[in-house]
């Protein structure tokens, strides 16, 4: 009777023991759950932008985003086809010399069009990334190299218009034309430099917040990331884009002192330019006309390129400080920044006149 007595007391002192085990586990798994979950918020505020595979966003938003995508896919091709197709027949690719970069420009559009965009349009009607990493990483480094080619190619074409227009250096003769060719190879050689360095392990490579779209990893903690990524936006878009604007600013004051209306006597004459009577000083005004038409033309493209890049560029610096940008944030500074290929042959079509006949000429239409 005692036996029983005793081993009933020990049986009921290990139930209490168990059940108070099970009770501090439950606890502790709490208390980790609870430390796991405040690790997650922590890193989601402290570093700014978290990709996600599925479920940022609702279906209706991705397939929004697939949707426009592929609309600016569809113009893309179309305009930056047909405007190589017309600088080809023409022979425009080669004169003016400084054609040169607007051709490697539309190729490098299209390139980055035809690789780039059936991924992430496919993708957003999916409603999450559907190529693995290794297509991510494809796509992250063709998008990337691309748009390295199309930002210089802009900083060439008005490095050159400074030249041509504030220190005089002849347009389109045999050494200019030398010139341009070996910086159009070297715009592409300076981009391939930048876009292996995640692939060396400056850097790396890795799908954007929302999860349909892959891009450099701007989230990264790692000190050879984060050194890489300040960078690259210093370097490729900061320094590019304040050379740009204070090269166009020494061209457009050039030009406006070279053009002067015809009044107070001074001696005019009447001209045609671009099909419209014009009233010039002298044939070094008509000149002046002239750059100063052809300069409107890359101005406005460029400044439509600035202006698709510039809040990804924002986004992206600010995220190097720490600053928390929900993943919804993040999607309309990204694809604003991939509009840019479709923006080129726009302009030109509204813009030259000239474009619009050799497209009419290329399509059998009358252009009367």
């Amino acid at each position: 009777m005692a036996d029983r007595s005793v081993r009933g007391l020990h049986t009921c002192r290990q139930t209490h023991t168990n059940a108070h085990l099970a009770s501090s586990t439950t606890i502790m798994d709490v208390q980790v759950s609870s430390m796991n979950s405040l690790d997650v918020t922590v890193y989601a505020s402290t570093e700014g932008l978290e990709a996600a595979d599925i479920g940022v966003l609702s279906k209706t938003s991705y397939e929004a985003i697939g949707f426009f995508m592929g609309i600016v896919c569809a113009v893309s091709v179309v305009g930056n086809g047909a405007l190589a197709l017309i600088m080809v027949v023409t022979g425009g690719w080669r004169r003016p010399a400084v054609n040169l970069y607007v051709f490697t420009i539309t190729c490098t559009s299209s390139v980055e069009t035809m690789a780039g965009f059936p991924l992430i349009i496919s993708s957003s009607l999916n409603g999450k990334w559907m190529f693995g990493d290794t297509g991510c990483t494809y796509y992250a480094f063709v998008m990337y190299t691309c748009v390295l080619v199309i930002m210089t190619c802009y900083l060439l074409i008005t490095y050159h218009r400074y030249r041509v227009v504030v220190e005089g250096i002849p347009a389109d003769n045999r050494n200019s034309r030398h010139w341009i060719a070996k910086s159009v190879a070297g715009a592409w050689t300076y981009a391939l430099c930048w876009s292996i360095c995640p692939f060396l392990g400056l850097g790396h490579f890795g799908k954007e917040p929302f999860g349909t779209s892959c891009s450099l990893d701007w989230t990264s903690r790692e000190f050879s990331a984060r050194m890489y990524n300040l960078l690259v936006v210093l370097c490729l878009l900061v320094l590019p884009l304040c050379s740009m604007v204070l090269f166009s600013a020494r061209v457009i004051s050039k030009l406006n002192m070279q053009i002067t209306p015809s009044t107070n006597g001074l001696t005019s004459g009447l001209t045609e330019i671009e099909g419209r009577p014009t009233v010039v000083t002298s044939v070094f005004s008509e000149s002046s006309f002239i750059q100063a038409r052809a300069f409107k033309i890359i101005l406005m493209t460029l400044v439509v390129f600035v202006l698709c890049w510039s809040p990804y560029g924002i986004m992206s610096l600010l995220v190097q400080f720490n600053v928390p940008i929900s993943p919804g944030a993040s999607v309309l500074p990204t694809i604003m920044a991939k509009t840019h290929c479709a923006i080129g042959p726009a302009v030109y079509f509204f813009s030259l006149r000239y474009y619009r006949i050799s497209l009419r000429e290329l399509l059998g239409m009358d252009h009367s």
